[in-house]
């Protein structure tokens, strides 16, 4: 065998890692927003087990903004929310640059994920929705808010929604869900709403 051909496990498992740290500033950069929407939309769908094609899982052209994603009669306007003051893209950078700069694969850290108690996350919600009703006061109610719980240190276990209808509506989206780490829900549903949102409402899928 060729020496030149030959790589060590450890050599194979560095370039692994860098091309998986590029891929991941790649998706969470502008040039990956379109299939970061898209896929968004098909987790929530995937949990909430509806079935789906790949190609019924549109992204919105510039002129249908602010829909992000159409699927079906769903207009979801997509809004992720991460750990306050976490800079996701530095954060991604510098690891990237770690591991060029010290070519070792990153040791396994002990992960001690803290509960997220469902009130706190509808609380969340809730305040966020009203944040991005200010941007969307006239369109969000033919709008389908899917807020994106990427929290790193956090998992929702509670699995009883209260009912919050009366709050939520005066909000004015037509629908507000939720999904988070390997969590979804339906917060809120109105008549207009399209039908798979409105039958989940305040169910939480996992």
């Amino acid at each position: 065998m060729n020496k030149k051909n030959e790589r060590t496990s450890d050599e194979i498992d560095i370039r692994d890692c860098i091309k998986s740290k590029k891929d991941d500033i790649r998706f969470f950069s502008n040039v990956g927003r379109d299939e970061r929407e898209r896929d968004i939309v098909k987790m929530f769908l995937s949990l909430l087990d509806v079935n789906f094609i790949e190609k019924d899982v549109r992204v919105a052209k510039k002129e249908e903004e602010p829909v992000d994603v159409f699927y079906g009669e769903a207009r979801f306007q997509n809004k992720e929310i991460l750990d306050e003051r976490r800079q996701r893209h530095k954060e991604y950078k510098d690891e990237l640059q770690e591991l060029v700069e010290t070519q070792e694969s990153p040791a396994l850290e002990p992960w001690f994920p803290v509960k997220f108690s469902i009130e706190d996350a509808v609380n969340l919600a809730i305040q966020k929705a009203k944040e991005y009703g200010e941007k969307y006061p006239t369109e969000m109610k033919k709008l389908d808010l899917l807020l994106y719980f990427n929290h790193r240190d956090k998992y929702i276990k509670d699995d009883c929604l209260p009912d919050q209808d009366e709050i939520v509506r005066e909000i004015g989206w037509r629908s507000i869900s939720v999904i988070g780490d390997c969590c979804a829900f339906v917060l809120y549903a109105d008549q207009n709403a399209p039908d798979f949102l409105k039958s989940n409402k305040r169910k939480i899928f996992r």
